[in-house]
C-alpha cells in the first residue's frame, strides 16, 4: 500500500484538484466527502483495470513497502498502481489510491527521489488539500468527467504506436491527436492547479522531507528531482509536448527553500542512494518509446542521452530513437515547409550518427533510415541502410520489399 510521488498530479493535470486529498484513517468522514468517496472509488476501478496498468507487480509491491515506511500510520489506507503512460507525473485520488506514470519511474535517479514524491503527497493527503478543492468545485461531476477524458486521453498516447520504433509513421496522427487532448488538459489542470497555495506545497515539500529522513532517506532528494527535470524541459527550447512544469510552474524560491536539505544532509553524513526500484532496466526502452511520441525531439533526445549514461542504454538504440522522433516530429501538424525540412535532416543525422559507431544500428534502424532517405532523394544514404538492412535481416518479413525498392535506385 503506497503513496505516490511526484510533487502534484502534473500531467494529468486537473488531479491537482485531487492531489493527495485523502482521509486519515483516525478522522471521521462526513456525508459529503463519503458521497465523493464513492465517485472516485468508480474513477478509481476504471483506471486500475484498464489496458495501461503496467503488469510490473514486483515494482508496484516495492512502491507500495516504500510508502508504508514512509508513513506507517497511512499504510492501510493507500495503495500504489503503475501506469503505462509517459510523462513525469503522478496523482493520488482521494480514497487512497495512487496511479504512477512509467515516465516518472523512467526519470528517478534514486530511490531516494522516489521517497521524497511520496513523502510530499502523504502531507498533501493528510492536510486533505486536494479534498477541499474539490469541495470548492462548483460543479463535482465535471470534475470526475475530466478526470476519465484525461487519462484517456493520455491512454490514447501511450498505445498510439506499436512496439518498435519503425512502427511508429503509421500511428503519428493518433498520437498527434491524443497529444491535442493532452495540450487542452493542461490548460484545465493549470487552472486547478491555482488551488494548491505555495503555502501548501512549501508545507507539503518541508514535511515530506522530514518524513521521508525518518524513513532514513535523503532530504535534499526532492530538490535533485526538480532540478533534474528543470534542465530537461529547458532542452525542449519553449515547445514542450509533455511537460510538468506547463501545468506546475516551479517558482525559483521552491528549490531555493529545498537547497538547506541538501546541507542538513552534508552535516548529518547523509548520502544520496545509487540504487533505484529493481526490475526497472527490462521496461527503460518500451517507457522511452513512450515518451518518444509526446515529447519534442530535443526534449527526447535529452532524456534519452540520461538514460544512456546513467542506465547504459545502448548508445546506437538511443540514436535510432533519436532519428525516430525527429521523425515523428516531421509529421506533426501545424509545421511550416521548412521547419519539417530541418526536422527530417535532423533524423537523417541522428541515422548517420548512429550507423558510424561500433556495432551500428539495429536492423529496423537501417530500414527507417533507408525508406526515410528515399522520401528525401538520398539514394546513396538510402542504398547504403538498404542493403546493410538486408544484410542484417536477410530473412525479414519486408525483405522482397526492400530488395524492389534497391533495384529501383
Amino acid at each position: 500500500m503506497t503513496r505516490p510521488w511526484f510533487t502534484a498530479c502534473l500531467v494529468l493535470g486537473f488531479l491537482g484538484s485531487y492531489c493527495s486529498s485523502q482521509t486519515a484513517l483516525s478522522q471521521p468522514i462526513d456525508d459529503d466527502e463519503a458521497g465523493l468517496l464513492l465517485k472516485v472509488e468508480k474513477q478509481e476501478q476504471l483506471i486500475r483495470t484498464s489496458q495501461f496498468r503496467t503488469n510490473a507487480p514486483d515494482i508496484e509491491s516495492e512502491l507500495n513497502e516504500m510508502a508504508c515506511m514512509i508513513s506507517p500510520e497511512d499504510c492501510d489506507r493507500l495503495n500504489v498502481y503503475l501506469l503505462d503512460l509517459p510523462g513525469l507525473n503522478a496523482f493520488v485520488m482521494p480514497n487512497g489510491a495512487i496511479f504512477v506514470q512509467t515516465g516518472l519511474l523512467l526519470r528517478v535517479e534514486n530511490e531516494s527521489q522516489i521517497a521524497a514524491v511520496i513523502a510530499h503527497e502523504i502531507v498533501h493527503f493528510r492536510e486533505k488539500h486536494s479534498l477541499e478543492a474539490i469541495r470548492r468545485a462548483s460543479d463535482q461531476a465535471a470534475t470526475f468527467a475530466i478526470l476519465g477524458a484525461v487519462v484517456g486521453a493520455a491512454g490514447n498516447v501511450a498505445a498510439a504506436g506499436a512496439a518498435t520504433p519503425s512502427q511508429m509513421q503509421s500511428v503519428s496522427n493518433a498520437s498527434q491527436t491524443a497529444g491535442l487532448m493532452l495540450q487542452s488538459m493542461q490548460v484545465i489542470s493549470g487552472l486547478a492547479l491555482l488551488a494548491f497555495s505555495r503555502e501548501n506545497e512549501e508545507e507539503s515539500d518541508i514535511q515530506g522531507a522530514e518524513l521521508s529522513a525518518r524513513a532514513g532517506y535523503s532530504k535534499a532528494a526532492g530538490m535533485e528531482l526538480w532540478l533534474a527535470y528543470m534542465a530537461e524541459d529547458e532542452a525542449a527550447g519553449g515547445d514542450q509536448a509533455l511537460s510538468l512544469l506547463a501545468t506546475h510552474p516551479l517558482p525559483e524560491s521552491r528549490v531555493q527553500y529545498l537547497a538547506k536539505f541538501r546541507e542538513v544532509d552534508e552535516q548529518g553524513g547523509v548520502k544520496p542512494p545509487t540504487n533505484v526500484i529493481d526490475g526497472l532496466e527490462e521496461f527503460r526502452e518500451s517507457w522511452l518509446l513512450m515518451e518518444l511520441r509526446v515529447l519534442h525531439p530535443q526534449q527526447f533526445g535529452f532524456l534519452a542521452d540520461k538514460q544512456q549514461r546513467d542506465w547504459n542504454i545502448s548508445p546506437q538504440l538511443v540514436s535510432h530513437l533519436k532519428a525516430e522522433s525527429w521523425v515523428r516530429y516531421s509529421d506533426r501538424q501545424g509545421l511550416s515547409r521548412s521547419q519539417i525540412e530541418d526536422a527530417r535532416e535532423a533524423a537523417m543525422t541522428a541515422f548517420a550518427s548512429g550507423a558510424d559507431l561500433p556495432g551500428g544500428l539495429p536492423a529496423d534502424g537501417y530500414r527507417d533510415w533507408g525508406m526515410l532517405a528515399i522520401d528525401m532523394a538520398d539514394k546513396a544514404s538510402a542504398k547504403r541502410a538498404l542493403t546493410k538492412y538486408l544484410e542484417l535481416s536477410p530473412n525479414a518479413w519486408d525483405a522482397q520489399f526492400i530488395k524492389k525498392k534497391l533495384d529501383g535506385l
